[in-house]
C-alpha cells in the first residue's frame, strides 16, 4: 500500500477528465494568448469562462469528496495551494500580472493535483524567465502579454500527461 502522504499529494482527477481539461484550456489559451500579444488585452469573456470552469472543478473536487473518492487532506491541501498562488500572484509577490491571468492561471491549476500544482508553479515561473524577454517586446509601460505563459505551462502539462507523467509519479515510494 502506497504511503499516505505520497497519495496525497498525488490524487488525480480521472485521465480524462484531466487532459479533456487541459485541451479545452489550451484552445482558450490560444485565441486569448494571440489577443494577448496583439493588443495587450484579451476579451473579459475569457476570464469569465475560465473562473465558471474553476468553480466547476471545486464542486467536481467536493462531489468525489462526499463520495468517497478523494481523501479530505488531498482536497483541501489541492484548494489551499490554489488560493495561495492565486493570492501572492494577486498580490505581486510572485508575478505582476491581470487578473485575467491569474484567472487563468487558476483554472489550469484547478486541473491538477497537489504535487503537479508546485510543479507547474515551478514551470510557470520558470517559462516566465525565458519568454519574458520576448514578451515584452509586445508590451509597453513594463506590461508585457502574460497569457503566452500560461499557454505554454498548459501545453507543458498536457506533453507531461501524455507522456503518462502521472502514471510515473504514482508509483514513487519512500523507502
Amino acid at each position: 500500500m502506497a504511503d499516505p502522504i505520497i497519495q496525497t499529494f498525488n490524487y488525480t482527477l480521472d485521465p480524462v477528465i484531466q487532459i479533456s481539461g487541459l485541451l479545452y484550456l489550451l484552445g482558450s489559451l490560444t485565441v486569448s494568448s494571440l489577443s494577448d500579444l496583439r493588443r495587450l488585452a484579451a476579451q473579459k469573456d475569457f476570464s469569465e469562462v475560465w473562473g465558471a470552469f474553476t468553480i466547476l472543478l471545486l464542486t467536481l473536487d467536493m462531489y468525489l469528496l462526499l463520495i468517497g473518492s478523494i481523501p479530505g487532506i488531498a482536497l483541501l491541501l489541492k484548494w489551499a495551494l490554489i488560493l495561495s498562488f492565486t493570492v501572492l500572484t494577486t498580490t505581486g509577490k510572485i508575478f505582476r500580472i491581470s487578473t485575467m491571468d491569474v484567472t487563468a492561471i487558476t483554472a489550469l491549476l484547478a486541473l491538477l493535483n497537489p504535487a503537479e500544482i508546485l510543479l507547474a508553479g515551478l514551470i510557470l515561473l520558470l517559462a516566465n524567465e525565458l519568454l519574458h524577454p520576448f514578451l515584452k517586446k509586445f508590451g509597453e509601460a513594463g506590461a508585457y502579454p502574460f497569457l503566452p505563459v500560461v499557454f505554454t505551462v498548459n501545453l507543458l502539462l498536457i506533453t507531461y500527461h501524455l507522456l503518462g507523467g502521472p502514471n510515473a509519479i504514482n508509483q514513487i515510494t519512500l523507502t
